[in-house]
């Protein structure tokens, strides 16, 4: 099964986004999945340009051509002198074999800016016919994940075909998480199967809970993507 990865390149991301960890938690009994992204001071102008202006949206269309469903985050940064760094895949939904072409295009679609401060950004690229292209801008923390995931675990586990028990899972989901970290909206968005479970994305908000994402050092209301699940430890 095609699985949600945060890549190992998206280490390399620290270099200029400073700590861009995400801190999953996992359910009662078992121990955390791999990390992802969490928070990131990102130096970002006021406002973001427009998306043509920053990256050649029918060259990296026509560059990849159709790519299946999926969705795809990139680290997007320009040095002072408005040269764009190499951008780094963080999240993606995509088979494996698309990483390297998927980078390749967005590095060479990527438009110099003018001179001035470095500022970075998010890309996400969400498939379809055309693909869909959205420069996103990023808060000083993430939405996190938070408590216990037995109830959701439970939930999924009612849902597997012929009874047998998920020794371990991870989801990638978009959610809109209020100032006291309950989701507002959530919808899975990968790996297959999940997004097509009936219910997921209303058992998602109603059954997980998130730290509220903070800016200033003040709780906000957050449109953000998360990766969680748990992974149980061997007896």
């Amino acid at each position: 099964m095609q699985s949600v990865r945060v890549t190992s390149a998206a280490l390399v991301a620290a270099a200029f986004l400073s700590h861009c960890l995400v801190k999953s938690t996992a359910a009662q009994g078992a121990v955390a999945p791999p990390t992802g992204r969490r928070c990131a001071r990102l130096a970002e102008p006021e406002p973001l340009p427009r998306l043509s202006f920053v990256i050649d949206v029918d060259g990296l269309r026509k560059s990849l051509g159709p790519v299946g469903d999926g969705v795809a985050f990139f680290s997007v940064a320009f040095e002072p002198s408005g040269y764009p760094k190499p951008p780094v895949l963080a999240q993606s939904t995509f088979s494996d074999t698309l990483d390297n072409p998927l980078t390749l295009a967005v590095a060479s679609a990527l438009r110099d800016q003018p001179n001035g401060k470095p500022w970075s950004a998010l890309l996400r690229l969400t498939g379809g016919n055309p693909l869909r292209i959205e420069l996103q801008r990023s808060l000083e923390c993430h939405a996190e994940q938070s408590g216990s995931l037995g109830a959701f675990d439970a939930w999924l586990n009612e849902r597997v075909v012929g009874g047998r028990r998920l020794t371990e899972w991870m989801l990638f989901a978009e959610v809109r998480v209020d100032t006291l970290g309950a989701p507002m909206e959530a919808k899975v968005l990968g790996p297959a199967p999940y997004p097509d479970m009936t219910g997921i994305h209303a058992a998602l908000a109603r059954l997980v809970t998130f730290s509220p994402p903070t800016f200033d050092g003040r709780p906000v209301v957050r449109t953000d993507t998360v990766a969680f699940g748990i992974q149980r430890g061997k007896p």
